[in-house]
């Protein structure tokens, strides 16, 4: 991110924001150099969850990051747009340089149903998304999940 004179405040203001995260969940959430937390986002670390953000991370503004009992791994220089969301139960990874786009969901769970229809609890596993290693056509993201889902049928 290139700073200019206007920019300044802004950045000045999430980096401050991290710094204020750091203190809060001390032992458990880990911050790189320069990461910058835009206004309106929420971190939420229960049951001794664990989170960390590389080096030149952005948590864009109302971004919500949610582990509960799990980990999530941000890469250094990645990047998480406007009302982007992530919740994890077990574990997420998102690799380094990657950009998650706006209103975007990524949760490693699913609701587990028992034979009678009801909720009986929550299906949990983990996923990594990450960059192809060299260029590619196209946008040059992969997804490299440890899930697989069948297509929707009618």
């Amino acid at each position: 991110v290139r700073l200019t004179k206007r920019s300044y405040p802004r950045a000045a203001l999430g980096l401050t924001r991290s710094f204020i995260l750091k203190l809060w969940y001390a032992r458990r959430l880990e911050i790189g150099k320069r990461v910058l937390v835009d206004k309106g986002v929420s971190v939420f670390l229960i049951d001794n969850a664990t989170a960390r953000l590389g080096d030149r991370a952005h948590l864009d503004r109302e971004v919500e990051l949610q582990v509960r009992g799990g980990s999530v791994l941000i890469g250094p220089g990645t990047g998480l747009n406007a009302f982007s969301r992530i919740v994890a139960f077990e574990r997420i990874e998102i690799g380094a340089r990657c950009a998650i786009g706006q209103f975007v969901s990524i949760l490693d769970h699913d609701h587990a149903h028992g034979t009678d229809g009801r909720l009986v609890g929550y299906v949990t596993q983990p996923i990594r998304i990450g960059m192809w290693p060299g260029p590619v056509s196209g946008m040059g993201i992969s997804f490299m999940t440890t899930r697989f889902s069948s297509p929707m049928t009618r």
